[in-house]
């Protein structure tokens, strides 16, 4: 017997502590629209590899017990997202979603970094160069990954500066900041990438540019530029 039951009956928890920005909310919109559900276990037969569910699959691995995967559908041809087949993973008495793929190694690569950009810790050297494979082999999967303009520059900026030397910048600068902080660092950035042009800077980094021109203009209005400045 199926059971069909509305979407629109399922109620949100008002106190529920993770929330999702305009921004992030509309990629994950265009995420579901471009490449179907990543939230489960997903593997694209046209490479052999797992595209989403890495660390799911190593915990089932992990855990005692027997694991199999059973298809119950199969397409004869890839649909619009590219499924070309769907079932589960079976644990103890559970099922757990599994969906095969039928994607290019460009749609994988677009699909993994939206799959994992909002949870997770990620490797940005290794991303900057996913986004820059993707800058130059299909563009406009870039925007499909959820990523904003910023984010990519910001990471490729990282990739020029490890290729242009081996050893770390030593005028690299790590923040830490609240999503607060963030938002008004961005807007502020983004405000001034409008006033200037940097792209004839030294730095290919415009965002840095866009911040140390921010600086210096505070440090002009301040009268600050002959003082001595304790750190």
């Amino acid at each position: 017997m199926v059971e069909i039951i509305d979407l629109d009956d399922l109620n949100p928890n008002p106190n529920n502590p993770r929330k999702i920005n305009d921004h992030d909310f509309n990629a994950l919109k265009n995420s579901v629209a471009r490449f179907g559900d990543l939230s489960g276990i997903v593997f694209n037969e046209a490479t052999g590899m797992l595209v989403g569910g890495h660390q799911r699959t190593e915990a089932f691995r992990a855990l005692e017990g027997n694991k199999k995967v059973q298809i119950t559908t199969r397409l004869e041809q890839p649909n619009s997202v590219g499924t070309v087949a769907i079932g589960y993973v079976t644990f103890k008495d559970e099922h757990y979603a599994y969906r095969v793929v039928r994607w290019d190694e460009a749609t994988e690569k677009a699909a993994n970094i939206a799959a994992n950009r909002i949870s997770g810790e990620w490797d940005m050297e290794l991303l900057a160069e996913w986004d820059s494979w993707l800058l130059e082999n299909n563009p406009d999967l870039l925007e499909a990954t959820g990523q904003t303009k910023g984010e990519v520059e910001r990471l490729l900026g990282l990739e020029e500066a490890s290729e242009d030397s081996p050893e770390s910048n030593p005028n690299r600068m790590k923040l830490d900041l609240t999503e607060r902080q963030y938002e008004i660092v961005q807007k502020a950035i983004a405000i001034m990438r409008t006033k200037r042009n940097f792209s004839g800077e030294a730095n290919r980094d415009l965002e840095a540019n866009a911040l140390t021109a921010i600086c210096e203009d505070y440090l002009a209005v301040n009268d600050v530029d002959n003082q001595e400045v304790s750190s």
